[in-house]
């Protein structure tokens, strides 16, 4: 008994797929999904103006997040919980991190202690609906950013839709990379989360293509010192291996 008799016609033809045939359906799922991507790509949703550091293949569409003056804790509570309003769980989670590192904060950062417990202690015991949110207690970089990224064991990229330059032509607002400081207790390999500063009054951040390895950018200065003094090689150790992170160009000089 053939295998045409055994399976019949129909089952011998799923088995054993004739070349020209798979050519015709490879040529044809591949141009299916040239054709979803351009969709997608011209349907892309943008609140704001990315900036350009990141490319426009690397992000579906822009995430915006309420208006309510409690952006930047609102935006590390979707990036980390999955839920904007889940920010007042994000403040006491800093709180606590802002007391176990507060001997470091101020000694290697020079941050004012008192004001941090203040603004992060602020709205930490709310519930719905929230009401506005003082300036004096708003987000800011890069202390609440530095702050997140220890308290998630996460480094967080920092964007500005502010593409503005200097006399010099250098940028006003550099993207930066902030890194936790601490070693990650996970073994699971840290991707960042994005806060893009929008406008200069408001946080946002962007959907990534999984599947496309990002540049991210240089490491913020303080953040890398802060590393190398408490923990020698825990960033090439635990985070630089596995991200593509640009390069500063004067530390390059510099060790040139």
């Amino acid at each position: 008994m053939d295998a045409q008799q055994k399976y019949g016609s129909d089952r011998l033809d799923d088995q054993f797929v004739l070349p020209i045939k798979r050519d015709l359906e490879d040529k044809y799922i591949e141009e299916s999904r040239r054709k979803r991507n351009k969709v997608n790509r011209a349907a892309k949703v943008l609140h704001f103006k990315v900036n350009s550091a990141i490319l426009p293949e690397c992000y579906n569409s822009t995430i915006d997040i309420k208006s309510d003056s409690w952006c930047g804790f609102q935006t590390i509570a979707l990036l980390v919980k999955g839920d904007e309003d889940a920010f007042p769980m994000v403040k006491a989670d800093m709180l606590k991190a802002l007391e176990n590192y507060a001997a470091v904060y101020k000694d290697k950062f020079h941050y004012d202690i008192d004001e941090l417990r203040t603004v992060v202690s602020y709205g930490r015991d709310l519930v719905k609906p929230y009401p506005p949110c003082p300036m004096d207690y708003w987000f800011v970089s890069p202390c609440f950013v530095q702050l997140a990224a220890d308290t998630y064991e996460i480094p967080i990229a920092v964007y500005s839709n502010d593409e503005s330059r200097n006399m010099t032509g250098d940028l006003v607002y550099h993207p930066l990379l902030d890194m936790p400081h601490i070693r990650p207790t996970r073994s699971i390999r840290p991707i960042p989360v994005v806060l893009h500063h929008v406008n200069h009054y408001h946080w946002a951040t962007v959907d990534f293509v999984k599947s496309i390895e990002m540049i991210w950018p240089k490491i913020d200065y303080f953040s890398e010192e802060m590393n190398k003094q408490l923990n020698p090689g825990n960033l090439i150790r635990t985070f630089c291996r596995y991200l593509s992170i640009k390069k500063d160009k004067k530390s390059n000089q510099a060790a040139e």
